[in-house]
């Protein structure tokens, strides 16, 4: 519908895509037109201010759109991408105010993780604000996605310990939920958050197998929320850099025809195989390499004539 956070869910993954699996000079180039596109359009959503409101030209800016926006154009900025001028200090002077003012609104869903996520981008923009950040830590009874969010903010900031003692005990599981409005949650998103700072954090045992249940999640066929998509792929992928660099190694055969050989520096490989029509064929992947290996069958095609349902 053309929300902010529609717009940045649909290009904020893009960002990651050539760390995840090979592109084609084609599309590479639409990906980095995507990306200058969603930059330029988020200029309409910016407040003089430097908040970002929900739709362009709304009367006030939106505390979560804000965050998520900074948080795309900071990375974007990271990745090569050309900002606009002003529009990311005017942003950080509107984060630094609304974090020293911050108290906590109980009224508010997720409004400790609102505050935490802030914290979190002013810390990546390396534009800590301390003083808010060691409030919130103070905070008595601290959500848990609170918790691990502001344990990234403080990752960035250099205290590891202080991280590591934050999300001491705390859990990964997320109880299902889905939120309409406020930050647009759910299970999921926040999951994918958490996987973020468990890789930061190095945990691994707590990472793999909360990064196999998001690839599983991803993979299904369920209707998933933009920023689910965004947040599932975003946290999948710097899982994958996280790892060793093994590589990808495997072989596919096809019924009797001889195997062939997938080799790839990259996470993620699609290899296409021949589908006759009304004849049945085996189909055998056998992992080559040192790591795991997810294979997963993408079907599509045309009804035949008269087979076809309106």
């Amino acid at each position: 519908y053309g929300c902010l956070e529609q717009t940045v869910s649909s290009v904020f993954p893009q960002l990651f895509l050539k760390n995840l699996i090979a592109l084609t000079v084609n599309e590479e180039k639409r990906t980095e037109k995507n990306v200058i596109s969603a930059i330029n359009r988020l200029k309409s959503f910016q407040h003089s201010n430097g908040g970002f409101g929900y739709w362009p030209q709304a009367s006030y800016a939106d505390d979560w759109a804000t965050n998520y926006a900074g948080h795309f154009l900071l990375m974007a900025d990271l990745n090569g991408f050309s900002i606009p001028s002003g529009m990311l200090s005017k942003w950080k002077e509107f984060q630094r105010q609304k974090a020293i003012s911050w108290s906590y609104n109980a009224g508010y869903a997720n409004d400790e993780l609102v505050q935490a996520y802030r914290l979190y981008t002013l810390a990546l923009a390396r534009a800590p604000e301390s003083g808010a950040m060691n409030r919130l830590l103070e905070k008595r009874d601290l959500s848990p996605g609170a918790r691990w969010r502001l344990a990234s903010a403080y990752f960035l900031t250099g205290k590891k310990e202080i991280s590591l003692q934050l999300v001491k005990g705390v859990p990964v599981a997320v109880k299902s939920y889905n939120e309409m409005g406020g930050s647009f949650g759910s299970d999921l998103r926040d999951k994918a958050m958490i996987l973020q700072t468990l890789v930061q954090l190095d945990l691994r045992t707590q990472a793999n197998p909360l990064a196999r249940e998001i690839m599983l999640a991803l993979g299904q066929n369920d209707l998933r929320s933009t920023q689910e998509i965004s947040f599932g792929l975003m946290a999948v992928a710097e899982y994958t850099g996280y790892r060793e660099a093994n590589g990808l190694s495997a072989t596919v055969q096809q019924g009797t025809e001889a195997a062939s050989s997938l080799k790839s520096d990259k996470p993620v490989v699609v290899h296409e195989v021949n589908i006759t029509p009304g004849v049945k064929s085996a189909l055998a992947v056998k992992n080559t390499g040192k790591g795991l290996l997810f294979a997963r069958l993408v079907t599509s095609g045309i009804p035949a004539p008269g087979e076809g349902t309106e």
